[in-house]
């Protein structure tokens, strides 16, 4: 299992989210690429940038919408040692570290350490969803829960669902309002209704509060 390095920046005030987009995708991610001293201890670089499809009353999915954020990163390494050689490289210092204040504002942005459990393989599907919630318990006990439900939901076929991740998240800088995040990738740009009201149901009694969720369009690097 690969350690996954999460990452929800607040956007740059100023800057909308097709601005945050454009210098993702032209500017810092090909940057992190052509940083060997920081980027070579990556083995996944991926973004997730917030679709246009607004998500609204009329279409829920099973969460409310995450509407004051515009991208999600992740960015997988072999062990977590790899991120500590990568973040203290002077690449990382010297040019990456500094190109991040030209979208993102330090307050307010965060970043975790994530735990996953897949329950479905990727499949590279044009669309990812994530969820994001707070356990009404343990994180761990929760999420073994969470997982054999899951895990129900998908033996039954759940066609529009891909890959299936769900991930226990640790804090590296300020605590956040949730403690678990869902990846789930789409076919479409929804998750099937039966599908949909059969993981309400299966949530029941797992988490504290309702989840927020922001629907993506994935752009891999590596």
């Amino acid at each position: 299992m690969s350690f996954k390095l999460i990452i929800l920046p607040r956007t740059r005030i100023g800057l909308d989210r097709a601005g945050l987009r454009h210098h993702l995708e032209t500017v810092h991610g090909p940057l992190a690429m052509a940083t060997p001293d920081a980027s070579r201890y990556f083995t996944g670089y991926t973004h997730h940038y917030a679709h246009h499809y607004a998500l609204g009353p009329d279409d829920p999915l099973f969460a409310a919408p995450l509407s004051d954020r515009d991208a999600l990163t992740i960015i997988r390494f072999a062990q977590p040692d790899d991120l500590k050689a990568s973040t203290n490289s002077a690449g990382y210092r010297e040019v990456l570290s500094p190109d991040e204040d030209n979208f993102r504002e330090r307050e307010g942005s965060f970043a975790f350490a994530a735990q996953e459990h897949v329950l479905r393989t990727a499949m590279g599907a044009p669309a990812k969803l994530f969820v994001m919630r707070r356990c009404a318990g343990d994180p761990g006990d929760v999420a073994g829960q969470w997982a054999e439900r899951v895990a129900a939901v998908l033996a039954q076929g759940a066609e529009g669902i891909g890959g299936y991740c769900i991930n226990i998240l640790t804090p590296l800088g300020p605590p956040a309002a949730f403690d678990m995040l869902d990846e789930i990738e789409l076919t479409g740009t929804a998750i099937p209704p039966a599908h949909r009201a059969t993981l309400i149901a299966a949530s029941d009694g797992l988490f504290a509060g309702p989840a927020t969720a922001m629907l993506t369009e994935p752009r891999c690097f590596l």
